[in-house]
Order: C-alpha cells, then structure tokens, then sequence
C-alpha cells in the first residue's frame, strides 16, 4: 500500500473544477490530437472519442483525490489504465500528457493556489506510474486463493464449452467443498485472471461475455442444490452501481446472503442511481450491498451513497460497497460514504449479519 498525503483544494476550487469539467475535456483533447493525433489516424473517430472519455474519467478521479485529499484512488486508476494501454501499444507518456494537457485546461480556470494544488496531485500520480517498474495491477493481490481446477474452468470458459465448465463445478461441489467456497477459490479466481488476459488484450470482449452467461447459468443452475440454513428476519438490497453491468460477483454476495437465511432483493447491473432510491424506500431493507466492479465506477458508487443518504435521511440503512476496483483499497468503500466493505462474498455475509447482531 502506497504511504498516503494530503492533497486539497479549496471547496469553491473543487465546485470550479466540476463546473468548467465539458469545456476542460474538450481542449484537452483537441490539443492531444493536434499534437498526436496523425499517430491514431487508424481509429477514426472511434479513437477520438475513446481518447475523449478516458480524458473524461481522468477528471473524474483527479476530483476524486482532491475532494478526499488522498492520490491512492488516482493512483490506483492510472496504473489501472496504463495497463490496458499498454497492451494496446499505447505508450505511457501518451497517459502522462493526457493527464498534464487536461491539467494545463482546467488550471488556467482556477486559482493560483488551487491550480498548484490540482499540478501536485497529479505529478504525485505520474511519478507513481512511472515509478512502478513491475506493472503489476493493484486487483491482483486481493485475488481469493485459486484452487487448482481454476486452470481448466478457464480454458472451458473462454472457449465456450459450457458443459465442461459444468463438469468442472459439479466435481469440486461432488469433492464435498461448499458453495460459497467454490464461488470463491474457483469462480472468482478464475475471472479475475480473464479479466487480466481482456487487460492484455488476450480474451476479447465475446470470449469475456461468453464466459460470464456460462458461470451465470451454471450457478444460478447448482445453487438450487445448496443447503440455506433457516431463514432469518433480515432483508438485503443489493445493486451494481449505475454504468456497472458486471453483475457475477454480487450474484455470489447474493447467494452467500441467501444461504446465510437473508431475504434477498438482487436489482442487478446498471442500476439507475433514482430507481435505486426509490426501491430502497419502497423496500425498507436492514442492508444495502452497492457493487463497483470497475476504477470509473467509483465516482457512480459515491453518489449513489450519497444521494440514499440525502433522500433516505435517518431512515437510509447501512450501506456496504465492494467489487473488482473495491477490494485492493480497503478504506475506499469508507472514503465513498459506506459503512463497510467485504473482500469476497463470504466476508460480505459475515460482516453484514455481524452488523445487524
């Protein structure tokens, strides 16, 4: 874990910068294609606008680091990216200025202070990604430990053949293992390592969707084979934050609360942040589980958190966020407003009954 600094602005600074965000983006990026742009004439347009909207999520994070007065959420996007860039042979000191071409739009619009401030978070940012030799992802060492059949599920996975995938499950749950650890040692390891190879452009996108319809069908299949234990009086609500449509790993928080005697409501992926308010309300759970899966769902998670608070007021319940971009930071689910976070299902359950006693 990196050590972390302070790092503010002003609170009129942060408003300022937020304000000025569109106008920000869009120079930032026509001075990135002016000046680099003959490099990706092969992308079209489509590389104009992938390069706008990672400039987008670049702001995003920088306000994020400024608000909380902590790069460690920065840091952890941009090496983020860098790695996907990479392995699209997109060089780092493209991201580095990128990043310098945005701060250059936006400090001409804020004050000397401020502007100093904004300069300092993100050559913090730089220098820890250049400085990071070994290029390791910050998930990998929030990685559940992987059982050895993880080898052959994956294979099974990306390359489509759902029965042998099947076969797989069926013999580690045969073995006598429970559910949730099978979710946990063999699913769960087995997709972050897919997600590594979509990072190192070695699974595509169809292998990836592929891959999750046949883990999807073959838990939602065996788990009518589980053993819940006898029901208890809690209700969870548990929802992949707004923009967030990967929705595997809070299926296995959902059957881990299900298999604990919990009442689950699963809304899924891609929840809007209003439809989410409402249902709550509507609902009255004794908990609220919010999935991130992604760095560019973070700054979704914050403000579903925040506006359940605003609207719910002392009837809002406590509030759990966790996923893929949550696990390898443990006190970012706190920084984005939650109560507590769990680093796989297991932890989720156990630390959300905990809770309510």
């Amino acid at each position: 874990m990196m050590q972390e600094e302070s790092f503010t602005v002003s609170p009129d600074g942060l408003s300022r910068l937020l304000a000025v965000r569109e106008d920000s983006i869009e120079a930032a990026t026509n001075r990135f294609y002016t000046n680099h742009g003959s490099l990706y004439e092969a992308f079209g347009a489509r590389g104009r606008a992938a390069c706008k909207e990672d400039i987008g999520y670049h702001l995003e994070f920088i306000a994020a680091a400024l608000e909380f007065g902590s790069i460690d959420v920065l840091v952890i996007y941009i090496r983020w990216l860098a790695s996907v860039l990479r392995s699209r042979h997109i060089p780092d000191e493209h991201l580095a200025l990128s990043l310098d071409y945005l701060v250059e739009a936006i400090g001409v619009r804020l004050s000397e202070a401020d502007a100093a401030a904004l300069a300092l978070v993100v050559a913090k940012a730089k220098s820890a990604l250049f400085e990071d030799a070994a290029g390791a992802t910050p998930y990998t060492a929030a990685m559940p430990c992987a059982w050895e059949e993880c080898d052959a599920f994956q294979e099974a996975l990306v390359s489509g053949d759902r029965l042998k995938a099947l076969e797989i499950f069926r013999q580690v749950i045969t073995a006598g293992r429970g559910f949730v650890d099978t979710e946990m040692h063999l699913v769960q390891p087995t997709f972050y390592r897919i997600g590594e190879g979509w990072q190192a452009n070695k699974v595509s996108v169809a292998q990836e969707h592929v891959a999750t319809a046949i883990a999807h069908s073959i838990l939602a299949r065996e788990f009518a084979h589980a053993q819940p234990e006898p029901r208890v009086d809690r209700k969870v609500v548990l929802a992949c934050v707004e923009g967030n449509h990967h929705m595997l790993g809070l299926q296995m928080v959902a059957d881990a609360f299900e298999l604990q005697g919990w009442e689950v409501r699963n809304i899924g992926a891609n929840t809007p942040t209003s439809a989410l308010v409402r249902f709550v309300r509507e609902d009255d759970p004794h908990l609220v589980g919010l999935s991130a899966a992604m760095p560019h769902h973070l700054p979704a998670a914050r403000g579903a958190i925040a506006r359940l608070r605003s609207e719910l007021g002392e009837a809002c319940p406590p509030l759990m966020l966790g996923g893929y971009a949550i696990n390898q930071f443990e006190s970012l689910s706190t920084m984005l407003g939650a109560d507590f976070t769990g680093a796989d299902a297991r932890a989720a359950a156990e630390t959300g009954s905990g809770i309510m006693g």
